[in-house]
């Protein structure tokens, strides 16, 4: 999928020895400066080591030129902004049971950013994305993920916007 953006790949993969695996690619293309990358590759490193039930695995970073390649774990479902159109007045609602789902699910996600640590110093102050509808994915497994979590790790990054659909979407 492209954009001016960046770019989204839907990719099959085969570990040594096991079973092929699906996973999403996102290139953010021409980050403007050599600091911009370092900056982005260090909160993507970070966020790598997290493992959350609300929060769609990194499991490889990589640059290529001026370009930034993040996979991550493909998550099958839909997100928010597609199941709980934001349609005013015309009373488009979720279930309270699954609103209240997805909010815990995000403060969840958010509290393991904003308190992930290493072993030398206290919480890293990782800068997140956007948490929109748009970057919500509702997991057909009944949890929902925060998208897009390096969001703003990178000033000079052109990010995807909040609007362009996942592979996983």
């Amino acid at each position: 999928m492209e954009s001016e953006s960046g770019s989204l790949f839907l990719a099959r993969l085969a570990p040594k020895g096991g079973k092929p695996q699906l996973f999403v690619i996102e290139q953010y293309p021409g980050v403007a400066t050599a600091t911009d990358r370092v900056q982005f590759v260090r909160e993507a490193t970070r966020i790598s080591t997290l493992i959350h039930a609300n929060l769609p695995r990194i499991r490889e970073l990589r640059t290529r030129g001026d370009d930034l390649v993040v996979v991550r774990s493909y998550v099958d479902g839909a997100r928010l902004s597609a199941v709980w159109p934001n349609v005013p007045g015309e009373g488009c609602r979720l279930p309270l049971d699954a609103t209240l789902r997805v909010l815990i699910d995000m403060l969840g996600a958010l509290g393991a950013l904003h308190n992930l640590s290493d072993d030398k110093q206290p919480p890293l102050r990782i800068v997140h994305g956007q948490v929109c509808p748009a970057n919500v994915l509702m997991g057909f497994d009944g949890a929902s993920r925060l998208l897009r979590a390096i969001g703003r790790g990178a000033p000079g990054a052109r990010l995807p916007p909040a609007g362009l659909d996942a592979p996983d979407a």
